[in-house]
């Protein structure tokens, strides 16, 4: 569905997700496949901070890896496979101010 100046929803299904790319930036909430535990990613938020959460394959477990309220820097291991989400905090979605993944090291 499209309509300017409002949301766009995609309904995708688990195996349509973008794999986790070398680098990732955006000004959004994105959700990833991460299919390799122990990727070690370089995690960058601008000033409203954010989270990046580890979901179960089911969406129901939740594993909080990182998350600040304001601008930060971190370095976070995905510790097993699932669904990588780039949130704002308390569960938002939308737009975000800046923030870039980037793999540093692949298990």
């Amino acid at each position: 569905m499209r309509s300017p100046g409002r949301w766009n929803i995609r309904f995708l299904s688990l195996d349509s997700l973008p794999e986790l790319a070398a680098e990732n930036t955006a000004e959004a909430s994105r959700f990833f496949s991460a299919s390799t535990p122990g990727v070690e990613l370089s995690v960058q938020f601008g000033s409203a901070g954010g989270v990046l959460a580890l979901y179960g394959a089911e969406g129901k477990e939740r594993q909080v890896l990182t998350k600040y309220d304001g601008r930060f820097e971190d370095v976070v291991t995905v510790p097993r496979a699932g669904l990588l989400a780039v949130e704002g905090d308390g569960l938002s979605w939308g737009m975000m101010t800046a923030r870039s993944l980037k793999i540093r090291k692949t298990a």
